[in-house]
């Protein structure tokens, strides 16, 4: 936890990251939304479930501030969020398939 604390502090000045706990990432649903000061919004995920492994994530490099953050892509976001069980989720893949112009 004291890594993750650390990279996103270096990025954002926001005592909220201290809020962040290692019991809210190994739960039934190991994923915390972190919401930045400027909007940016980030999942942090501890784990995947059966569907997806790690290795089958595309993902791409993004820059905030001095940080290089590997960041997964629209299309890997929607195959991980149209089917599971969860509304959020289903609601995010509306938003990922409408603003990137994705098929099914």
């Amino acid at each position: 936890m004291a890594c993750l604390r650390r990279a996103l502090s270096s990025v954002w000045n926001d005592p909220s990251i201290d809020e962040i706990r290692a019991e809210d990432l190994a739960g039934n649903y190991p994923v915390v939304q972190y919401v930045a000061p400027d909007g940016t919004q980030i999942d942090i995920l501890s784990r995947l479930g059966t569907a997806f492994g790690f290795d089958d994530l595309c993902g791409c490099v993004h820059t905030y501030g001095d940080v290089e953050v590997r960041v997964a892509t629209p299309e890997t976001l929607y195959a991980m969020k149209r089917d599971t069980l969860r509304l959020q989720d289903k609601a995010d893949a509306q938003k990922l398939k409408d603003k990137f112009g994705l098929k099914d």
